[in-house]
């Protein structure tokens, strides 16, 4: 009873102090909450800072590739041809990302905050899948372009991101009814993945399912011979290629020759047109943002009458290429090849920490490795055929990447299997 009491109190303690973090990790994937967001990662940011020392984090993971990426995006300044837009795009996409990342990485010191942070990333879910399966029930299937949740391009984003640490959620709050949460949970969520009929969406998921069946293999947490192990890839190739097939007939209303079937995507022109112009000036960009391609090649856009065809709401819509529908790619497009380099750096530094954490230490532990490795491939993958690690969705991924970085790097080790003893334990705050 007593220990029961000091877990509440702890807990209660730490939701005093944590709202800020809990309503940014919540509202992060809205696109209408962006004065809510700032001010919540303002708040973050300044208890983070105040209350530094108490919370003693360890030393700052992956740091070199963050300088390289935040030092080459900065500089890519010099060459801008809006440089009003690229300083803005700056600020919103480096700056405030680093300092959500800062401020969970320092504020998420053991499990109970932890816990708070992972709950909240449920609640936001929640809202999102519930709101959008039960409009697509009383819309026929339209998914609504004012959602207040957002399209399906940035919710299929938010997915790969959040869909690890949800698994990790499932694991800190399932405790004894495991096997219900993890049913749940993967209905709802491949409910919504099929929803948002996003056919790159389902490559990244059997990326990140990829990783954990790798995972298991190599911790030995539970016994997967070569026969278990390749019925495991048979099963996921399998489901990877059923969605893909079920997003393509949702799209295309089964329609061969429609606009939306994946061979008449314009994706592959555009990207040749903007390689082309990226060894034009490799070394050199035309500043940070997603929209630098209208502004400083607005020739390779694709005709404005170029229509793709959306069943569900039974008209066609003009779309245009505005950005390359690349990360990459828009990297090349902002600061040329170093752009490039740096966010390759960026994210292979990223997921190779967090699987260094994944293998060794506490469960719990391995499991939050294993989470951020996941997410962190999940993002890049999905955004090899999109521009969404923007805005909000650049902001959560951040703020999870440092949550997860922040319990882990306290409570795991690289260097050996046991758990390190942490002075954090009795620190206040």
């Amino acid at each position: 009873m007593n220990e029961r009491l000091g877990v509440r109190r702890s807990l209660n303690s730490s939701i005093g102090a944590g709202w800020p973090f809990a309503v940014l990790l919540f509202v992060s994937p809205f696109p209408g909450a962006a004065t809510l967001r700032l001010t919540c990662l303002a708040a973050a940011f300044i208890i983070a800072v105040a209350r530094w020392r108490q919370l003693a984090p360890p030393p700052v993971p992956c740091r070199w590739a963050i300088a390289l990426w935040a030092g080459v995006v900065i500089a890519s300044l010099q060459f801008a041809v809006d440089p009003a837009y690229s300083l803005g795009e700056v600020r919103r996409e480096v700056l405030y990302g680093l300092m959500a990342f800062v401020s969970f990485f320092a504020w998420t010191r053991d499990e109970q905050r932890l816990r708070l942070l992972c709950l909240a990333v449920l609640a936001g879910f929640a809202a999102i899948s519930g709101s959008a399966l039960l409009g697509s029930y009383l819309r026929n299937g339209d998914w609504p372009s004012d959602a207040y949740y957002g399209g399906v391009g940035a919710v299929s984003n938010y997915l790969v991101a959040v869909g690890p640490v949800l698994a990790l959620t499932a694991r800190l709050v399932g405790r004894g009814h495991s096997s219900k949460w993890w049913v749940s949970g993967a209905g709802l969520f491949l409910a919504l993945t099929l929803l948002c009929a996003q056919r790159a969406l389902w490559p990244a998921i059997g990326l990140q399912m990829t990783l954990v069946c790798v995972w298991f293999r190599q911790v030995q947490a539970v016994s997967i011979g070569p026969l278990r192990l390749t019925l495991a890839l048979v099963i996921l190739v399998t489901l990877m290629g059923g969605g893909m097939y079920v997003s393509n007939r949702y799209r295309t209303g089964g329609n061969p020759d429609s606009p939306s079937a994946i061979w008449t995507d314009l994706r592959p022109r555009v990207w040749q047109k903007v390689g082309e112009k990226i060894l034009a000036h490799p070394l050199t960009g035309a500043g940070f943002g997603r929209g630098v391609l209208s502004k400083a090649y607005p020739a390779l856009l694709p005709p404005g009458d170029t229509a793709f065809w959306y069943p569900h709401d039974g008209h066609a819509e003009s779309r245009v290429f505005w950005h390359p529908h690349n990360l990459v790619l828009n990297y090349g497009i902002s600061a040329g090849v170093p752009g490039m380099v740096a966010v390759l750096a960026l994210f292979a530094a990223l997921a190779w920490r967090f699987w260094q954490v994944a293998l060794r230490g506490a469960r719990l532990v391995r499991l939050s490795g294993l989470a951020g490795a996941a997410m962190v491939a999940g993002v890049f993958a999905r955004n090899m055929s999109n521009d969404l690690f923007v805005s909000g969705g650049a902001l959560l991924f951040w703020a999870l990447t440092g949550m997860l970085f922040g319990y882990a790097l306290r409570h795991g080790s690289t260097s050996g299997g046991h758990v390190a003893d942490s002075a954090v334990r009795a620190g206040a705050g």
